[in-house]
């Protein structure tokens, strides 16, 4: 009974981790968008070099961890 439990529990296990990863890259995707968009206005708007930079970089995290993502 317990190894019964374990394969219908490991199932649901799998299901939800399943349903988290196809949530993840959307969601990646969406923020590399946006972080592209406000570096394209920051830019645009003469922005301080500061905030440029810092959005810049942000976008360079943000496609590292969408490259992790593809590649899993």
């Amino acid at each position: 009974m317990n190894l019964e439990l374990r394969q219908k529990t490991g199932n649901v296990i799998n299901l939800r981790q399943r349903h988290f990863e196809e949530q993840i890259l959307p969601e990646c995707v969406y923020l590399l968008e946006r972080s592209l968009d406000r570096y394209g206005y920051l830019k645009q708007h003469g922005a301080p070099d500061i905030l440029v930079n810092a959005e810049k970089d942000l976008v360079r995290r943000r496609l590292l961890s969408l490259c992790a993502e593809l590649t899993k």
